[in-house]
């Protein structure tokens, strides 16, 4: 996650080879997009998996859909009623979640997100704006975390709540699932990096060290 209250994005630079060797290096810079937007800080960005997107959002509301080779603007989803504060591709690159200061995340089907008529699955149950979201390794599980410090866990198909993991340490602001899907890394304001069992939702490891909040959190 990109802390929101101290930095800010205008420009993007990508880069892409086009074939494995790594040769024919294609630079693609965004120069000031983001100036073109009502209120221009971004505070997400993230590739989909097949490489055919770039996502970002803005605390507009906004999310932008790119081609990361050219920069090109695919298209964008509906705007929201307030900030997007992250978001996540599954592992297909189809669906894309996105946190929002609304206290809801919503999952949307990028096959059908142009429909007029389409409604994105919405996550809703937080009582305070949420930091983070994840997909699991295999897409079937959505994690989310929020400022009223806990972690749910949630079907991103049906939108159902399938757990949620309380917590005594205040805001939560980033969460991230182990490579087998089997635990929840959660930072947060504590200074403590939390390792959950899913299965059981026991901490299984405590990381202890750092001095400021935990903005981010990630598995190898």
């Amino acid at each position: 996650s990109i802390d929101q209250r101290e930095q800010s994005l205008t420009e993007i630079s990508l880069f892409a080879d086009d074939d494995e060797s790594g040769s024919g290096l294609v630079m693609a810079i965004l120069f000031g997009f983001l100036g073109q937007l009502p209120d221009n800080v971004a505070l997400a960005v993230d590739f989909s998996p097949d490489g055919k997107f770039l996502a970002s959002s803005d605390r507009a509301g906004n999310v932008v859909l790119r081609n990361p080779a050219n920069g090109e603007q695919l298209f964008s989803l509906p705007a929201q009623t307030r900030a997007v504060r992250e978001l996540d591709f599954d592992p297909t690159g189809r669906y894309l979640a996105i946190a929002c200061s609304d206290r809801i995340a919503r999952v949307y089907d990028l096959e059908r997100a142009r429909d007029d008529n389409y409604t994105p699955v919405l996550l809703a149950g937080h009582t305070r704006l949420l930091e983070s979201i994840d997909f699991s390794p295999d897409g079937s599980l959505v994690a989310t975390g929020s400022q009223d410090g806990s972690v749910r866990i949630w079907d991103p198909v049906t939108g159902v709540l399938v757990t949620q993991i309380p917590r005594d340490f205040g805001l939560v602001l980033d969460v991230a699932f182990s490579p087998d899907g089997q635990r929840l890394a959660i930072g947060s304001v504590s200074k403590v990096v939390e390792i959950r069992d899913l299965e059981s939702g026991q901490v299984v490891l405590e990381l202890h060290g750092h001095t400021e909040k935990i903005n981010d959190v990630e598995f190898s």
